[in-house]
């Protein structure tokens, strides 16, 4: 018998240990894609031709920002492991949330497994686009792929959406603050589909990276809320 406690206690015992490691990713993937936005809003963003300017005007300006570019887009992929780790301790966060269903821990871990590459994959292709900017390449193909990373944001915006709705609706349920993040994360679901409408309107763009600016403060807050408060085993 004790040994059969023993064995439950170890095993509890890693369960919270790797739960609460999973959560500390989620926070330092948060902090880091804050600290990404600071870049970009300082060294990149004033130096980006206008959304209307001429190709020729938008080529040189992406080959102007030269390594600044790149060193932001690796920023960007950067903390993409820790965000993997993270979604896999929200699927097990679920499934003690809701232990008569999979299905939304499910939906969290396949959202966030696509939102986790479709960002990213932005960020490497603007990487392509800066090469052929400093090879001297056509204008007209660098200006169009300037617009590969929105429209990737706006993509992988629709699985954050998901992701997000996925881990809040459990949470509306329970109490105190883990209540509020609950709420907060349905509205930044929703915000996250509003800008998904940059595919068809480059107006929707503030839209859209207001809600990225949002998830990850929402992301850092309900990590550091399940850390204070955790669930009991």
């Amino acid at each position: 018998m004790s040994n059969r406690n023993t064995s439950g206690t170890l095993t509890t015992l890693m369960f919270s240990h790797w739960h609460r490691a999973s959560l500390m990713s989620g926070v330092a993937y948060a902090l880091a894609q804050l600290g990404a936005f600071v870049f970009f809003a300082i060294a990149i963003l004033p130096r980006f031709a206008p959304i209307d300017a001429a190709p020729l005007a938008r080529a040189a300006a992406i080959k102007n920002l030269g390594e600044t570019l790149r060193v932001g887009n690796f920023l960007i992929v950067l903390p993409v492991p820790l965000f993997l780790f993270f979604v896999g301790g929200a699927f097990s966060l679920l499934r003690r949330l809701l232990p008569q269903s999979d299905v939304l821990a499910a939906t969290a871990l396949a959202a966030g497994a696509a939102m986790a590459l479709m960002w990213p994959l932005g960020a490497v292709i603007s990487d392509l686009e800066l090469d052929l900017a400093q090879a001297g390449g056509d204008a007209m193909t660098v200006s169009v792929l300037d617009a590969i990373a929105p429209y990737s944001l706006a993509l992988s915006a629709f699985a954050r959406a998901v992701l997000v709705a996925a881990l809040s609706v459990p949470l509306v349920r329970l109490d105190g603050s883990r209540k509020w993040t609950g709420w907060s994360g349905l509205v930044v679901a929703v915000l996250s589909l509003l800008g998904t409408l940059t595919l068809v309107a480059g107006a929707a763009f503030p839209m859209l990276a207001l809600s990225t600016l949002l998830f990850d403060v929402w992301l850092l807050v309900l990590c550091l809320v399940f850390l204070r408060t955790p669930l009991p085993d």
